[in-house]
């Protein structure tokens, strides 16, 4: 029978040998064997027969039916199943599967005897000791080092996590905005006190008078507003009151107004938007969006429940000669978008 090594050859039970005066009686059944023996160790786990005859069918992974007959003062037997886990020479080691509490019991028993009895059985014992001691301190210091490396991986992602003021703020428009309700719309825009009908004849402007933006709306639900009458020279005295930004913050756009390819548009404190295509900066927006919203990076435009316009710049900060994008929505669908660049950021007068 050729020689075999046992794989994953870790002891977990202390194991004695049995006085010679007093063996341990082992009768083993297999496939194609039946005998009688004595152990030569034995232990919780399992126990080791040494078999002269080097009988055929006694293979690694077979399963064998044992009964097991402990010495006097005991003097008893039980029934085991065991599995075959190596064999060297005329060796076998047989692992126990199914020890009863009971028998378990009896085992621990004569082990502790055995323990008392025989100097060699105790030194057994202390390497025992001294092998699960040291399992202990590694597995110590192995939690250590994964608990360190935890905590470093959570720091470091929370370094790269870093949100400024201005982005939170943005956050927090963002959520408001998306829970305020339809009442809550239709009550924003009959407060809209900062346009003034026209007296005259209102100027129309329609979904072709807005071109370079693509952004169109209702002719018929638009209302026209007036500006204040004013002479040339008024308006020129005017616009050097007026400040006038080279970049400002995308969450501080209310209030101001936008230049964006000869087309102006209107950001108003309460929230709507207006337009205007004329080419000085003087004059009020016409009525074009009921809300607007800030979003990352962009400004939500919503025309109506189907409709919306977005435009969308580079980072959270408008500055004059920067590109930007006009992208119009319907039903969540994009049906247009359309390149611009921003030409003049000034307060609304």
């Amino acid at each position: 029978m050729r020689r075999t090594k046992k794989k994953n050859d870790k002891r977990r039970h202390i194991r004695v040998q049995p006085e010679k005066k007093s063996p341990v009686e082992v009768d083993i059944n297999g496939q194609n064997f039946l005998t009688i023996i004595y152990a030569n160790d034995i232990s919780e786990g399992g126990i080791g027969i040494i078999v002269p005859e080097k009988f055929k069918g006694c293979k690694i992974n077979n399963n064998v039916s044992l009964v097991i007959t402990l010495p006097k003062p005991l003097k008893k037997s039980f029934i085991v199943t065991g599995r075959i886990i190596h064999v060297i020479n005329e060796k076998f080691g047989v692992e126990f599967l199914d020890l009863a509490k009971e028998n378990r019991k009896l085992l621990k028993q004569y082990i502790k005897k055995r323990l008392k009895e025989n100097p060699q059985n105790q030194k057994e014992q202390t390497i025992l000791k001294y092998v699960m001691r040291f399992n202990i301190v590694v597995a110590a210091i192995t939690l250590t080092l994964l608990c360190h490396m935890i905590y470093s991986f959570k720091s470091e992602k929370g370094n790269n996590i870093h949100t400024t003021a201005n982005e939170k703020q943005i956050e927090k428009n963002i959520k408001a905005k998306k829970t305020k309700s339809t009442e809550n719309v239709i009550q924003e825009v009959s407060r809209v006190s900062e346009f003034q009908p026209y007296d005259d004849d209102p100027q129309d402007i329609a979904l072709n008078d807005v071109d370079e933006a693509d952004f169109s709306y209702d002719s018929e639900a638009t209302e026209d507003y007036e500006t204040s009458e004013t002479t040339p020279s008024k308006i020129d005295e005017k616009l050097t009151e007026l400040n006038e930004y080279n970049t400002v913050l995308l969450s501080d756009v209310a209030g101001k107004k936008i230049n964006f390819r000869g087309q102006w548009f209107f950001f108003y404190h309460n929230n709507t938007v207006g337009i205007n295509k004329d080419e000085n900066q003087s004059g009020t927006g016409y009525f074009y969006a009921a809300n607007y919203y800030i979003g990352e990076n962009q400004i939500i435009i919503e025309i109506s429940h189907e409709e919306k316009a977005v435009i969308v710049f580079s980072n959270d900060r408008l500055t004059v000669g920067d590109a930007c994008s006009f992208e119009k929505y319907v039903e969540e669908e994009e049906v247009s978008k359309k390149e611009a660049v921003i030409n003049k950021i000034v307060d609304i007068d």
